[in-house]
């Protein structure tokens, strides 16, 4: 992991830089060749962070002078605006972990992550990681991720480097997804 990179949950002086970071990460705002290196399939407004910062989290990654990631915690109630989050969350039912059903634990919605171009493969996604999970492992039992499947370095990081576990997959709008859960709990999470 990386020494010069701090790790905070973020506040609301925070969301210029969170908007900007993401603004340069969007898919529409990227080539093709940008796309290899990971993206955001979509961006959330001021009002949309302020409304995930109150329910749940934002992590941040930043040296003495930048924003230089940031990765999201969701509360289901927040996640459900939006139609994939929501065509995802009614899926719990059917989708176990742990030996139990996601419909019968206290889950949030891991993500969106953005990391800057430039600080890529310095630890940093496992950084915000670690530091999210001391941020909710008191309040929710499970995290749920997503990817989209056009995004494969994001999905390798996902399993490889946090350890997240496919639990699903999920057609939505001519796009393939892949659900991935993870325990907060740190005794638990090699444990599918």
């Amino acid at each position: 992991m990386n020494t010069d990179i701090n790790y905070s949950a973020a506040s609301r002086e925070d969301f210029p830089a969170i908007l900007e970071l993401q603004g340069k990460n969007l898919f529409e705002a990227l080539t093709s060749e940008q796309r290899a290196g990971g993206f955001l399939t979509g961006g959330f407004s001021i009002d949309m962070l302020h409304e995930v910062i109150k329910g749940a989290a934002i992590v941040k990654a930043f040296t003495t002078t930048e924003l230089v990631g940031y990765r999201m915690a969701q509360t289901l109630t927040f996640a459900s605006s939006s139609a994939l989050l929501s065509a995802i969350i009614e899926r719990f039912p059917s989708i176990a972990f742990g030996g139990q059903k996601l419909s019968e634990l206290e889950v949030f919605i891991s993500g969106p992550t953005c990391i800057a171009e430039a600080w890529r493969g310095r630890g940093i996604h496992e950084g915000m990681f670690k530091k999210m999970l001391s941020l909710v492992q008191n309040r929710f039992d499970i995290g749920v991720g997503f990817v989209d499947e056009a995004n494969p370095r994001s999905l390798a990081a996902a399993q490889r480097k946090l350890g997240m576990h496919l639990v699903d997959r999920l057609a939505f709008n001519g796009k393939a997804y892949s659900i991935l859960a993870f325990s907060t709990k740190e005794e638990k999470q090699n444990q599918p």
